[in-house]
């Protein structure tokens, strides 16, 4: 019994340590993303997480998209080009003006010259907490409809609670 323990903690040992390969990628297509988006939970996590989209641009123009990740709380956010450069670096863990647009949520801008398909890949990274978001694809033209839906909703919030404010302080 004891040789058994042994040996199957043996071959945890070596498992473990030989699992640590390269982290895949989940690739989503831009439709997919377009459409309602992506919502993951990958629970607690150890490891930084990778997820990729592919763009294909079939028309003669520049198409302008924003990818908005709405977890204002991922420590350090990667993303890189098909040449694996690194296009930004930002995350919670960083100064607030990292990011590439200012807004509580990571939103990053996205070009795709026309006739030619590319990609990006995104790396999360949120060791040992909790890590949940929904990535959402917005294009140039829904933009302003979008951060104007979001501050319509917001305004009623805030005018609520400078109404209490200015009552209580009475």
């Amino acid at each position: 019994m004891h040789r058994l323990k042994s040996v199957l903690l043996l071959v945890f040992i070596f498992s473990f340590l030989f699992s640590r390969g390269e982290q895949s990628v989940e690739w989503f297509s831009q439709d997919s993303l377009l459409k309602n988006g992506v919502f993951k939970n990958y629970g607690f996590v150890a490891a930084p997480k990778t997820l990729g989209i592919v763009f294909n641009n079939k028309t003669d123009k520049t198409l302008t998209y924003f990818l908005k990740i709405n977890n204002p709380h991922i420590n350090r956010l990667f993303v890189l080009n098909t040449k694996n450069d690194t296009l930004f670096v930002t995350g919670d863990r960083y100064q607030f003006n990292t990011r590439p647009i200012y807004f509580w949520e990571f939103i990053f801008p996205i070009q795709v010259k026309p006739n030619t398909a590319d990609s990006l890949k995104f790396i999360l990274q949120k060791n040992g907490e909790n890590l949940s978001f929904h990535a959402l694809l917005i294009a140039e033209k829904d933009t302003i409809k979008f951060m104007t839906l979001t501050y319509i909703f917001i305004a009623p919030f805030c005018l609520y609670h400078y109404f209490f404010f200015l009552v209580l302080s009475f």
